[in-house]
């Protein structure tokens, strides 16, 4: 029995499973703040195609009759519809009909070949896709973590919490795995071509370049899996840094004296409403809680307390566990939990402010406290 087939059969099967996995998981825990479901569930199922096909062919009696659909065809839709999601996560969903047709075009053309070479019209593989495919991939993953970079840069403006469904850290990885993926699938193309370079046959008959571009891509769904129920969608606003900008160089519209009282204004409605406790709190919900502009409330923060959304938000989280610590409250709370108590939505985001705040770990902010050093 060929190693080869051997080896893509239990890649597919173990890819599949996490593939029903994760589709019972999207079925079952969809909530209205989750990008709808046409993507998640398109995205698996795409995904797991190839691995489909694989486990098609190996059972199949004739496996050349299964070989309609080629796994390269299926690959462009990888990065077009890994963008749809991206679009969709960021509240920004691509609407027209006509750029959607654009971005999944080489899929359909790619089909149409198959069809061609299936039922011999053309007699001959088209190196033309099997360039263009993982071209694709990279092209694609280049574009997702750009955009994702480009969004992180803003974030702080306008969110108080760093979990990975904020900084979107589990989508940034698959983009950067779409890259190495392209690498592999380039790479293999090429290195494993008969008399390209004399490679033994012992490591050819386990290795091939399905095989090497199946395993990432059992990772994606598995990565995808994980995180997906997590995400919600970001009302994330790019003109929100721009209108920052502006207000600055526009500065001299508001004196000095002026904007000191809009400090205090600021200040005084966090104390006395302690909305940093609310763990979702972001600008736009700031801004609709105390009836202030989002434009004016970035402007008191950035030019009034030369700080930023996320760490004006979290400097009261971090003096809130403080005051906790000192009630003794860390006797009968675990850390995260006092954490929690605070207004942090979970542990990274707790961690990185306290590291950015207080230049140490929460462990040693606590053992300051209880040896009397003033933090």
């Amino acid at each position: 029995m060929n190693k080869q087939i051997e080896l893509n059969l239990i890649i597919s099967i173990i890819a599949l499973s996490w593939t029903i996995v994760g589709l019972l998981i999207i079925k079952k825990n969809q909530i209205e703040a989750q990008p709808k479901k046409r993507y998640p569930i398109s995205l698996l199922i795409v995904y797991s195609l190839s691995f489909v096909l694989e486990i098609v062919k190996y059972f199949s009696r004739n496996p050349a009759s299964t070989e309609i659909v080629h796994t390269i065809t299926i690959s462009f839709l990888y990065g077009p519809l890994l963008y749809f999601f991206y679009k969709e996560i960021l509240n920004q969903p691509i609407k027209s009909k006509k750029i959607i047709t654009l971005h999944i075009l080489p899929f359909f053309i790619a089909l149409l070949f198959d069809f061609l070479l299936h039922f011999r019209y053309v007699t001959e593989d088209n190196l033309f896709f099997i360039i263009l495919s993982p071209l694709s991939i990279l092209i694609y993953g280049i574009i997702i973590l750009q955009k994702i970079i480009k969004y992180n840069k803003f974030i702080d403006t306008q969110f108080s919490s760093h979990e990975t469904e904020i900084t979107l850290s589990w989508l940034k990885a698959l983009a950067i795995g779409y890259i190495i993926l392209f690498g592999l699938s380039f790479s293999t193309l090429f290195l494993l071509r008969p008399n390209f370079i004399p490679i033994p046959k012992e490591i050819t008959a386990i290795l091939s370049a399905q095989l090497i571009t199946n395993i990432p891509l059992v990772f994606f769904i598995l990565t995808f899996v994980i995180n997906y129920p997590n995400q919600q969608i970001i009302k994330f606003d790019e003109q929100v840094p721009k209108e920052i900008d502006k207000t600055i160089k526009d500065k001299h519209k508001c004196s000095d004296k002026a904007l000191l009282e809009q400090v205090n204004v600021l200040k005084n409605h966090m104390k006395e409403k302690k909305l940093y406790l609310d763990c979702d709190l972001t600008l736009d919900k700031l801004s609709q809680e105390i009836n202030i502009s989002r434009h004016k409330i970035s402007y008191v923060i950035t030019e009034g307390m030369n700080s930023n959304f996320y760490t004006f938000i979290n400097e009261y989280r971090i003096k809130e566990f403080i005051n906790l610590v000192k009630e003794g409250k860390n006797k009968d709370m675990s850390i995260l939990g006092l954490a929690f108590e605070c207004g942090f939505k979970g542990s990274s985001s707790f961690y990185n402010a306290m590291k950015k705040e207080k230049q140490m770990t929460p462990k040693q902010l606590i053992s300051k406290i209880e040896n009397g050093i003033d933090c």
